[in-house]
């Protein structure tokens, strides 16, 4: 394997793909070292937004706390690309590089306006206090990369696997056979778990029927789609509550649910307990 071409190549492939910028942070010089040839451009947020920001009056600062300090953080604790937000209200996928339980690097897919959720007076509200001109940052923020948040979270899962598999050496298993289109539905469930779903999105993917994926889905479950997401958007956040410190609201972002309090009424239904008591009663 040439190991340089191939992750320079796969960086610029997912910049292509995702159309956001794409960055990685090397704490451990592994991708340094093994993979010399990642481009300056990629070592770090250098977008002209990005640049401006950190001119900016304590906006140095803001960053290292935002991307070095906290991401750093949250890293440690997730296993799988999260859904970020940076400290002037850009979104972020970010994808965590494990070596066994070591975290290699961190890799930021974003740089980046999700739509609808962010806006110019959201973003500006969070960088006026360092001194932020309001016009020349709106030339800066119309510039960046739109995007909505399921094709950001879609390249997070796509640049965790292709990574794992380049450091691995391995190749993409192709099955010979195809699959049900139940377990197809359950596959694409549980890697979009994150973004929003519903029978008639996941029907269009898989090419079928919203009435006969519904059909065959209940007969050969006895569950409905619309519960078996729920169940695995709060399966995951079971395993988050248990093996990490994350703050409530941040893992409800991570699973699926925008809104904490929908998340919260929703975790006690299925399980009997809020998400807090949950968390308390495993680290008993």
């Amino acid at each position: 394997m040439n190991g340089e071409t191939d992750i320079f190549n796969l960086i610029h492939a997912l910049e292509d793909v995702s159309g956001t910028g794409v960055c990685l942070y090397d704490s451990k010089h592994f991708f340094s070292y093994y993979y010399g040839a990642i481009s300056k451009n990629n070592t770090g947020h250098y977008c002209p937004f990005c640049r401006a920001v950190r001119d900016l009056p304590g906006g140095r600062e803001a960053c290292i706390r935002c991307d070095v300090e906290q991401v750093w953080n949250l890293a440690q604790r997730y296993r799988t690309p999260f859904f970020n937000v940076c400290h002037a209200g850009l979104c972020e996928n970010i994808v965590p590089l494990r070596q066994g339980e070591t975290l290699l690097g961190v890799l930021f897919l974003g740089q980046c306006v999700v739509e609808p959720e962010v806006t110019f007076e959201s973003v500006y509200s969070r960088i006026e206090p360092l001194h932020a001109g309001r016009e020349r940052f709106r030339v800066l923020f119309e510039q960046l990369p739109h995007t909505q948040r399921h094709m950001l979270t879609s390249a997070g899962v796509l640049a965790q696997f292709s990574l794992e598999k380049l450091l691995s050496g391995q190749t993409a298993f192709l099955p010979e056979e195809q699959p049900d289109v139940v377990r197809m539905a359950q596959g694409y469930i549980e890697s979009n778990y994150q973004n929003e779903l519903s029978l008639r999105k996941i029907s269009g993917v898989l090419h079928v029927s919203p009435a006969y994926l519904s059909r065959r889905f209940r007969s050969l479950t006895g569950s409905t789609l619309t519960d078996y997401i729920i169940e695995t958007r709060i399966r995951q956040a079971q395993k988050l509550l248990i093996h990490s410190e994350i703050p409530i609201q941040h893992i409800s972002m991570n699973v699926g649910f925008e809104n904490a309090n929908y998340f919260s009424r929703v975790f006690k239904r299925q399980t009997g307990q809020s998400p807090g008591a949950f968390r308390r009663a495993s680290a008993e």
